[in-house]
C-alpha cells in the first residue's frame, strides 16, 4: 500500500529541547557527542528532535498524561449485581469480550433493559469513546466505539472520552502499539498488573503530535484499517456459516448419506476419566523457551487466546511454559493427543465450559493448569478431533451452563460435569463430521493468516509513525 511518509533526518550533535512537553524532558547538553550519549545509555541525537523521558520526539510533539487529554475516565457496572438479566433486545451491553484489538466485536450482542442504562448513565457510550479492558486475560486491549447506538459497558471495561483538541483515532492507535500495551499493563516490570485502575489510565503518558499531524497519521493508518475491516468481515461471515454448519452436524439435523442410526446419550464420566491438574498462576509462567520446558494450559488462554477448538502444538506458539525453577510433584498427569481441557470458571455465562482438544503433543510435556479440568477418553466412544466439538453442540452447551454455579464468576465442578449427558454418533459418523468442519476451518485459517500479515504491516507502520521516527508529509 502506498504511503506519504518521509524518514526523519539523522544528526551528529546532541541538540534537544523540552519546549511544548507536558512531561519534563531529560536534560541533554548541547554538543554532547554520540559516544557520550552511548555511554550514558541514551540513543543517538537527532536534528529537529528533543529527548524526553519517552525517547527522542519531534520538537513540536508533546507528552501528556491521560488526565490532561480526557473529558472523563470511568468504567461500567455488572448488571447481575443489581438484579438485571440479559434480554433479546434493548440497550447494547459491551463487555471485555467485545473489545478486540482495534475494533468492537458485537457478532453475538448482549442487551439490557433501558432502566439499567438510565441507572448507569455515567457509562453510556458516545461516538468515538475509547474502550479499554482493565481486568482479565484481555487486559490492555482497546478500541473505539464508532456507533451512535445507545450502549453501556460492564465493570471490566473503562470508558475514556478524549478532549476535542486531540484526535480519538490517533489516541486509539497509540494505545494499540505493543510497546504502549507493555508499559500500560506493566509487563516490562517483574510482574504484570492483575488489573488496571482508572488512576493508572489517568496518569499514563501519551505521545502526542499537533492535532493536524494526529489526523494525518490516523488517516494514513486508516488505509490499512479499511483492508483489515474488509477481510475481518469476510472472516466473520464464514465463521457464522461454520457455526451454523457445526450446530446442524453436531445435533444430527444434517446427516451424511449412509448414516441413519440413532445417536447415543452417554454420561460424560462413563466415557472419560478425569486427569490430575495443577494450579499455578500467571506469575509462575513464561513465554521464553529458555526459561521453561513444560507447556501449561491456563484457563484464561482457553477463553481468550486459543481461537480454534483444537490446540495444535506443532504450529501454535502462544502456549506459555511453567518456569523451570518450579519442581512438579508426582501428582500431575501429562497431556496426550486427544485429551480434552475444559475451563471450569468463567466471568461470563456464555464462556462456561469452553474447551480445547490437544493435538500433536508428541514428546512435549504439557500440563493442565489453573481453573481447568482435563479429560481422557477411556471408552473408545469418541474419535480424535470430535472431542473438540462435542461440548459445543447447543443442547449439550446449554446443559453445561445449567450445571454452573456462582454469581460474579461462574464455575462448574467435576461431580456436576461428570453427570453431563453427551450426544454421540457412531465413530464413523464422527470422523465425517470432523472432516467437514476441518475443511471449513482450513479456509478460515488461510484468511486469518492473510489478516495477520496485514495487521503486522500496520503495526510496523504504527511503530514508525506514532513515535515520530517517520513523519507524515502535510498535504
Amino acid at each position: 500500500m502506498p504511503t506519504t511518509t518521509k524518514p526523519a533526518k539523522p544528526a551528529t550533535a546532541g541538540r534537544a529541547k523540552s519546549k511544548g512537553s507536558a512531561v519534563a524532558a531529560a536534560p541533554v547538553k548541547a554538543g554532547l557527542s554520540g559516544e557520550a550519549l552511548a555511554k550514558a545509555g541514551l540513543p543517538p541525537a537527532r536534528d529537529g528532535y528533543k529527548l524526553t523521558k519517552l525517547g527522542w520526539l519531534p520538537e513540536e510533539w508533546e507528552v501528556k498524561r491521560g488526565r490532561d487529554i480526557t473529558v472523563v475516565i470511568t468504567k461500567g457496572s455488572s448488571p447481575r449485581w443489581q438484579g438485571f438479566e440479559y434480554q433479546r433486545s434493548g440497550v447494547l451491553f459491551v463487555t471485555s469480550e467485545n473489545v478486540r484489538d482495534g475494533f468492537l466485536d458485537v457478532l453475538s450482542p448482549k442487551f439490557l433493559p433501558e432502566s439499567f442504562s438510565q441507572k448507569q448513565r455515567s457509562s453510556i457510550l458516545q461516538f468515538n469513546d475509547l474502550l479499554i479492558n482493565i481486568v482479565g486475560a484481555s487486559i490492555g486491549r482497546s478500541c473505539l466505539y464508532t456507533s451512535d447506538a445507545q450502549a453501556n459497558i460492564n465493570q471490566a471495561v473503562a470508558l475514556v472520552r478524549i478532549k476535542p483538541e486531540h484526535d480519538p483515532k490517533y489516541v486509539s492507535l497509540f494505545l494499540q502499539l505493543p510497546s504502549t500495551i507493555a508499559k500500560l499493563i506493566g509487563t516490562q516490570t517483574e510482574s504484570a498488573r492483575p488489573n488496571l485502575t482508572l488512576a493508572d489510565l489517568s496518569s499514563f503518558e501519551f505521545i502526542l503530535p499537533p492535532l493536524p499531524e494526529q489526523r494525518r497519521i490516523a488517516a494514513l493508518l486508516g488505509t490499512w484499517d479499511k483492508a483489515i475491516a474488509t477481510l475481518s468481515a469476510l472472516i466473520a461471515a464464514k465463521q457464522r456459516r461454520k457455526q451454523g454448519l457445526m450446530q446442524e452436524l453436531l445435533s444430527g439435523k444434517r446427516r451424511f448419506p449412509g448414516f441413519n442410526e440413532k445417536w447415543n446419550e452417554v454420561r460424560l464420566d462413563k466415557a472419560f476419566d478425569f486427569l490430575r491438574t495443577t494450579s499455578y498462576s500467571r506469575a509462575d509462567l513464561t513465554n521464553d523457551p529458555s526459561q521453561g520446558t513444560v507447556a501449561y494450559i491456563h484457563y484464561g488462554d482457553i477463553h481468550a487466546t486459543y481461537t480454534t477448538p483444537i490446540l495444535d502444538l506443532a504450529t501454535n506458539r502462544d502456549v506459555p511454559r511453567l518456569l523451570s525453577t518450579i519442581v512438579l510433584n508426582g501428582n500431575t498427569d501429562y497431556l496426550r493427543d486427544g485429551d480434552l481441557v475444559i475451563a471450569d470458571a468463567s466471568e461470563d455465562y456464555e464462556g462456561v465450559g469452553s474447551s480445547i482438544e490437544m493435538s500433536n503433543v508428541g514428546k512435549r510435556k504439557v500440563i493442565s493448569g489453573l481453573h481447568t479440568m482435563a479429560l481422557r477418553d477411556k471408552s473408545g466412544l469418541t474419535v480424535p478431533g470430535f472431542r473438540a466439538y462435542m461440548l459445543r453442540e447447543p443442547i449439550v452447551a446449554n446443559r453445561m451452563r445449567t450445571l454452573a454455579t456462582g454469581s460474579k464468576v461462574y464455575g462448574i465442578s467435576k461431580s456436576n460435569l461428570g453427570r453431563l449427558m453427551l450426544l454421540l454418533p457412531s465413530p464413523e459418523e464422527q470422523e465425517r463430521i470432523v472432516s467437514a468442519l476441518h475443511a471449513v476451518e482450513a479456509e478460515l485459517a488461510h484468511l486469518t493468516n492473510q489478516l495477520t500479515h496485514l495487521t503486522s504491516q500496520k503495526r510496523g507502520l504504527m511503530q514508525q509513525l506514532l513515535t515520530g521516527a517517520v513523519r507524515v508529509r502535510s498535504v
